[in-house]
């Protein structure tokens, strides 16, 4: 088995249409353009055996962040490490990045499968389909600094973190500025 970057490969895109066909009824709807835009941008991660699609997984990114649209392998090449192998490959490729993100409907078993790939469920929240079915979000985390990353060193118990946009600082600051009345309401 190989992985690799699909580019506007029209062979694999039939067989990834009809392998994500036969399993819409958990991966949901996808607009049948989405897939060769997804491509266009090199935004779907293929598994081959030969020329043969086993499995692919389909991203976008979002701001810092790179999220899983599609995970999808193959009835019988499943159980075969597939998914880690696509996933770990996208970790690789995506490192300056936050992080990884998914969502995946709580009652489908394929949720059971983003612990085993290291994800973390940091909340939950309703579907938007006609059950109204509740989702997981699930975050891989790739250790990279943010904004408030190093604050811990400066929390303590007897001193209170608090963080101020920059305008509404330089709104307070300056008195005399016009239309500024709701960042001074906080001074109050």
């Amino acid at each position: 088995m190989s992985l690799a970057i699909l580019v506007d490969s029209v062979p694999y895109l039939d067989q990834i249409k009809q392998l994500w066909r036969s399993n819409a009824r958990t991966l949901g709807f996808f607009p049948d353009g989405g897939f060769s835009e997804c491509a266009s941008y090199k935004q779907i991660l293929v598994a081959l055996s030969g020329s043969q699609v086993l499995g692919y997984l389909l991203f976008r990114i979002s701001r810092d962040r790179v999220v899983i649209v599609h995970l999808c392998v193959e009835k019988s090449h499943r159980q075969q490490h597939m998914a880690r192998r696509l996933v770990e490959y996208l970790a690789e490729i995506s490192k300056g990045y936050r992080g990884i993100a998914a969502a995946c409907r709580r009652d489908f078993e394929a949720n059971k499968i983003w612990p085993r790939l290291g994800f973390a469920a940091i909340a939950e929240k309703p579907g938007r389909g006609r059950g109204r079915a509740t989702l997981t979000y699930w975050w891989l985390d790739h250790g990279n600094p943010d904004l408030f990353s190093g604050l811990d060193v400066l929390r303590s118990p007897e001193r209170l973190s608090v963080a101020l946009d920059a305008n509404v600082f330089y709104d307070i600051y300056n008195k005399d500025a016009p239309d500024t009345l709701e960042s001074k309401s906080l001074v109050a």
